[in-house]
């Protein structure tokens, strides 16, 4: 890979290892500074057999992982009081370089585990050396020998540990320990000759709910931070893809499973053949939005006779190339292989009263934050916020009573948590990643057979919210734009086109009606996840970042269309129209 060829490497923004990132990593980059000045708690030891004594233990849990913790992206409970923290003990050592730790954290009456890799990184090692940067910015603590000091970091961000679990995966390697828990390094058929070529090492700028990074140009290394107990839903669909001979996702190389001493296994990392691209699908999608735009100004002084802009031209490509990938994603996912967890079933009526509670029950809790008006701007379109709030019963009951079309679909197996960040661009096609579904929720929910319709609106809220986040900077833009009277109107043409393009794909490859999916006003599965999802992103913005309630505000109103004015046995519809 030449450098000019690596700048335009985007499947996540890369941290160069001479430099600092733009945008939001930046903020990323300055907090983990924060974080190597702000080490002030000093552990006694001289090696990592003796770091994790009773007094470094109690300075850990109750000084130092505390605020660690509030400060890391992928620690979920930051919202929450935390009452206890416990590292786990013993933790598996990896060839001297660092230890495989694990933390239980205490929240009320439930325990959260998270993984946490401890490095010591002695001053010895070329404090200048750039290879070691992250891993000195992402300190915990100083370290004090007998006649060396250091500092204690996490063991993910030390380039030895990284190599040392690369050769361990490529050895199919098992670490065990006298108390009886194991690590099990599953390496996948046909994978070590990949692994095995090892190369530099550059970690992935943002964090998410986990950590990654890339060995060599040809490996993504991710590590679960938040750990579960059970088959973990990422390595899982990556491991039946790659044997179904899905070619439009990432290959899965292995996986490095934990088994404590009573048995229990939890997933803590995964490894996976790292596809070059040029960035993501929303990215794309904004870039054609604001195209679009742009080219609706230029053509003022000549008309384009009706032809379609450049702009909404690729985006409505773009939109047919990731409806046909996502209907052969569904489509291999529902091929029978004889593993139970993949078998095709069919879709019973109280399987759809389950999806119709589940959406039911996420549409009341975004109603109760419009009722309380909580986190919402005055901005806002009052008269939007009136209907949703006086309509509150009519349109509660309007879904409920809602008689959904009985559907010849199994249920299978989806991607469960699909949206245009989801889609990287690569050599003129798309490849589609991260297939653990929704981290926040339990593992078991995430495996768990759903309708294809699920990941199908999760395309159409991305598409929406790619529209209206143009709009908005559009707004703060000085730049010359079309008028602004004239933007709304056209942003929703721009979305209407991407989306029936990609639903008229999908639908090719599904081989189903396509009107069905078309038409905004068809009560089915599709309208009532579009209500579901919409009303979860109120939810989420209103907690995160309420300037933006009002997109989801929008796309909620727009799915509960779908059930005005339809006959149900309620005998209720609602009041949009």
């Amino acid at each position: 890979m030449d450098n000019e060829e690596e700048l335009r490497v985007r499947a996540y923004y890369l941290w160069e290892a001479a430099g600092r990132p733009n945008g939001e990593a930046d903020e990323h980059w300055a907090q983990a500074e924060q974080d190597a000045a702000a080490v002030s708690h000093v552990l006694v030891s001289n090696d990592l057999s003796s770091l994790l004594t009773l007094d470094n233990l109690a300075l850990l849990e109750k000084e130092v992982l505390p605020g660690y913790l509030m400060r890391r992206r992928w620690f979920a409970a930051k919202d929450r009081k935390v009452d206890a923290i416990r590292v786990m003990t013993p933790a598996t050592a990896i060839d001297q370089t660092g230890l495989l730790a694990q933390i239980e954290v205490t929240i009320n009456d439930s325990i959260e585990r998270y993984s946490i890799p401890l490095a010591i990184v002695w001053d010895e090692r070329s404090p200048t050396d750039d290879d070691l940067r992250l891993a000195r910015d992402m300190a915990l603590a100083s370290v004090r020998g007998e006649q060396r000091s250091g500092i204690l970091t996490d063991a993910f961000f030390d380039p030895a540990f990284v190599r040392a679990l690369v050769g361990k995966t490529n050895a199919g390697a098992v670490v065990g320990s006298p108390e009886g828990a194991r690590v099990d390094f599953v390496l996948e058929p046909g994978a070590k000759e990949t692994i095995g070529l090892g190369g530099d090492i550059r970690w992935l700028s943002t964090e998410q709910s986990n950590t990654s990074v890339i060995v060599g140009g040809r490996i993504v290394m991710k590590l679960m931070r938040r750990l579960q107990s059970g088959v973990h839903p990422e390595a899982e669909m990556c491991r039946f893809l790659t044997r179904a001979g899905y070619r439009n996702s990432s290959p899965l190389l292995a996986e490095i499973v934990h088994t404590d001493d009573d048995g229990v296994s939890r997933s803590i990392a995964v490894l996976e053949g790292f596809v070059a691209n040029d960035g993501d699908a929303w990215t794309y999608a904004i870039e054609c939005l604001r195209d679009a735009l742009k080219e609706d100004v230029a053509a003022t002084s000549e008309p384009r006779d009706g032809k379609a802009s450049d702009g909404s031209a690729r985006l409505q490509e773009a939109a047919t190339v990731i409806g046909r990938r996502l209907g052969e994603l569904h489509a291999a996912l529902a091929s029978p292989d004889g593993n139970p967890a993949f078998a095709p079933e069919a879709v019973e009526s109280k399987d759809i009263e389950v999806w119709k509670e589940a959406a039911i029950s996420q549409l009341e809790r975004a109603l109760d934050i419009v009722d309380g008006q909580r986190g919402i701007p005055s901005s806002v379109d009052t008269s939007l916020i009136e209907k949703l709030t006086q309509g509150r019963e009519q349109i509660i009951e309007s879904v409920r009573g809602a008689v959904l079309p009985e559907s010849s679909e199994s249920k299978t197996r989806i991607h469960g948590d699909f949206h245009l960040g989801q889609v990287l661009w690569a050599n003129g096609d798309v490849c589609i990643i991260d297939f653990e579904g929704e981290p926040a929720r339990p593992i078991e929910s995430r495996r768990a057979k759903a309708n294809p319709m699920r990941d199908v609106a999760g395309l159409l809220r991305s598409i929406a919210y790619a529209a209206a986040f143009v709009a908005r900077q559009e707004d703060d833009s000085s730049s010359e734009s079309c008028d602004p009277a004239n933007r709304e109107s056209r942003l929703e043409t721009l979305r209407r086109g991407a989306e029936v393009c990609f639903l008229k794909a999908y639908s090719e490859v599904a081989d189903r009606d396509v009107s069905e999916l078309v038409d905004e006003n068809e009560v089915s599965l599709l309208r009532l996840y579009l209500v579901e999802k919409a009303a979860y992103e109120v939810c989420y913005e209103a907690a995160n970042r309420p300037e933006w309630i009002a997109i989801p505000l929008r796309g909620l109103a727009r799915a509960l269309a779908a059930f005005s004015g339809k006959e149900n046995s309620s005998g209720k519809g609602t009041i949009f129209k």
